[in-house]
């Protein structure tokens, strides 16, 4: 069984260097006897999730955030990445925690969230909450990065210094790509997942397709799901002080993973 120490080691012989790009696992002071696992998006790290995790924490459960391969390093990592590397990467963070007795609980923000549906179909998840989910993406060339890659093989952004930190600025096409096959792999088992699920979207989101969460939402298999939409001063992340409506989004969370259901 794989412990935390070891995916640590992990991440830095592939080259992580700054200690928010490390996985974490947060040990609360009184344990409720359940597990979360914890997942970023595309081209970020963990500690996009670190406040979430503290807020989980804090009420009691034992949380591990998670590293996706190819972050935290280079975007060149990314790059060569596929989709099934990144599945791993969750598989590994589900060994640490599963003891054979904590039910372990799921969030994955935007393809963190994609990732997550596909770990449903393989590992036992007691609840799931999918942050920014997507069957599309917004920008109107998305589905046609499988062969732009070869000529445009970079999206770059502005990212503030802080941002810099924790997300990649060039972002590999062939990486979206790795993101359009993850997404037609799992279309035709949304049916198929009846975990209880919590889905959260933002009507301010630039990143995914208008409605895109919704109609994910609408093809779930799962007899007690719960949608919610926060408005549109809400970026695409909804796990970092980006998000305006942050607390909210957190109580969200945490009543829906306590059986609170307040949606």
């Amino acid at each position: 069984m794989l412990n935390i120490n070891q995916l640590i080691s992990q991440a830095k012989s592939e080259g992580v260097h700054h200690q928010s790009a490390l996985p974490f696992l947060l040990e609360p002071a009184q344990f409720n006897g359940r597990s979360a696992l914890l997942v970023h998006g595309f081209s970020a790290s963990p500690e996009e999730m670190r406040i979430l995790a503290g807020h989980l924490c804090s009420l009691g459960w034992r949380v591990l955030g998670v590293r996706l391969k190819g972050h935290g390093t280079s975007p060149q990592d990314l790059r060569h990445c596929r989709w099934q590397d990144w599945l791993q990467s969750l598989e590994d963070g589900y060994e640490v925690l599963a003891d054979g007795s904590a039910p372990i609980d799921l969030v994955g923000q935007s393809t963190g969230a994609l990732l997550s549906l596909l770990l449903c179909r393989k590992r036992n998840i007691h609840r799931l909450v999918l942050l920014s989910p997507f069957i599309k993406l917004a920008h109107r060339l998305a589905e046609h990065t499988g062969w732009l890659k070869y000529f445009q093989p970079w999206q770059r952004r502005q990212l503030t210094p802080e941002q810099a930190q924790h997300y990649y600025a060039d972002r590999p096409l062939a990486g979206i790509a790795q993101i359009l096959r993850l997404r037609d792999q799992l279309l035709p088992q949304l049916a198929l997942i009846e975990n209880s699920t919590l889905v959260i979207a933002a009507e301010g989101d630039q990143t995914t397709a208008r409605g895109s969460a919704a109609q994910l939402f609408s093809r779930l298999g799962s007899r007690e799901k719960y949608f919610h939409l926060l408005g549109p001063e809400v970026p695409h992340v909804l796990t970092t002080d980006e998000n305006p409506q942050l607390e909210t989004t957190c109580q969200l969370i945490g009543d829906f993973l306590q059986g609170l259901h307040k949606l």
